[in-house]
C-alpha cells in the first residue's frame, strides 16, 4: 500500500529501501562557494596624515574579513596633461603602498602605457590587477588611516580595514593619476583637484571578487605586523612560501601561501583595576598569542 511505501522510504538516512547501504558523503563533492563583487572607492586621506603627500585611502568594510579574496583590480583614471591639447603619450604606471609615517612601501605593481588623449577626451581609465595576497592582508589587519589616528585592541574588529596607495604616472614631470579630494577640504580650487569630487565618475576605486570563508569565521589576526609603525610588541610578518619555487608542483591551489613568522617583545598588557571581567580576558588572550613563537627552531630533515 502507498502508507508501507511510504513508511519503509521513510527509514533512517544512508539506507535504500532495497537494503543497499548509500552514503551520500562518498559520492557529492562540495558545492562551489558563489563569487561575490565588491567595489571600494577612493577617498582622502585624513587631517592627522601629512596633506603635502598624495595618498588614495580604501576603507574595506569589516563584513569583508570573513571573506577570501580571489581576484583584486584597481581602477585608476588619469587625466590629460596640462601643457597637452590631444594626442598619443607613453608613460609607465607605478603602485605602491603608502605608510601612516609617510614612507613608501616595495612596488606592488608596474605597467606601461600609451595613452590616445582625443580632443573630448579629459580621463583614460586604466585597470589593473594586482596579488590577492596583499590585499587580502589589508582586509584583516584593521585600520591605518582613519579620522581618529589610534584604537584599542577592543575596538579593531567592528571598524573597517583601512589602507592608502600612491599611485604614479609621471609625464614631463606631472603625476597624471587623479586622487580623491583631500579630507574637509571642499574649496580646494587646485587643478589636480577640481575634477576629484565625492560624486566625480572619475574616483580610483578597487573591483573585488570574494568568496565565503568555509568556517564562517573572520581569518583576521590582531597581531599582525602594520609596515610603517614603531610598535615592538611580538606580530607576524609575512613569510610567503611560493610552492612552485620549492619544487611542490603537486600543489594545486593556492600556489602561494603566507605562513608568517613571529618577531618582537613578549610584554605583557597592563591591566587596569578599573578594566572590567570580559576586557581583562580578552587581554590574557592578546597576551598568549602574542608569546605564540618558539625559542629555538630546528631544520626541515
Amino acid at each position: 500500500s502507498i502508507q508501507q511505501w511510504r513508511r519503509r522510504n521513510s527509514d533512517e538516512d544512508g539506507v535504500f529501501e532495497d537494503g543497499v547501504d548509500y552514503f551520500p558523503a562518498l559520492y557529492e563533492t562540495e558545492r562551489e562557494q558563489p563569487l561575490q563583487t565588491s567595489y571600494v572607492l577612493a577617498e582622502g586621506a585624513p587631517e592627522w596624515f601629512d596633506q603635502n603627500l598624495q595618498a588614495a585611502v580604501f576603507r574595506f568594510g569589516a563584513d569583508l574579513r570573513k571573506k577570501f579574496v580571489t581576484s583584486a583590480r584597481l581602477n585608476i583614471f588619469l587625466r590629460r596633461p596640462e601643457q597637452f591639447e590631444y594626442g598619443q603619450i607613453t608613460t609607465r604606471l607605478n603602485i605602491y603602498q603608502r605608510f601612516p609615517n609617510g614612507t613608501l612601501g616595495p612596488k606592488l605593481v608596474s605597467k606601461h602605457l600609451d595613452l590616445d588623449f582625443g580632443e573630448a577626451t579629459e580621463f583614460e581609465q586604466v585597470e589593473l590587477m594586482l596579488d590577492v595576497l596583499p590585499v587580502q592582508e589589508w582586509i584583516e589587519n584593521g585600520p591605518q588611516f582613519e579620522q581618529q589616528k589610534f584604537y584599542s585592541d577592543f575596538d579593531n574588529e567592528n571598524i573597517p580595514s583601512s589602507i592608502a596607495l600612491y599611485v604614479e604616472a609621471i609625464y614631463e614631470g606631472e603625476n597624471l593619476v587623479q586622487y580623491p579630494a583631500l579630507a574637509n577640504n571642499e574649496e580646494n580650487e587646485d587643478e589636480n583637484q577640481k575634477y576629484s569630487a565625492y560624486s566625480s565618475p572619475s574616483r580610483m576605486f578597487f573591483e573585488l571578487e570574494l568568496t565565503n570563508l568555509k568556517s564562517g569565521r573572520s581569518r583576521r589576526n590582531a597581531n599582525t605586523c602594520k609596515p610603517g609603525s614603531n610598535n615592538t610588541k611580538c606580530c607576524l610578518y609575512d613569510l610567503v612560501i611560493d610552492f612552485e619555487k620549492i619544487g611542490w608542483g603537486f600543489v594545486i591551489a593556492p600556489k602561494r601561501y603566507n605562513a608568517y613568522v613571529c618577531s618582537g617583545e613578549c610584554a605583557r598588557m597592563a591591566t587596569s583595576p578599573s578594566m572590567g571581567r570580559f576586557q581583562a580576558a580578552a587581554a590574557a588572550k592578546i597576551d598568549h598569542f602574542q608569546c605564540c613563537h618558539p625559542k629555538e627552531y630546528n631544520g626541515i630533515t
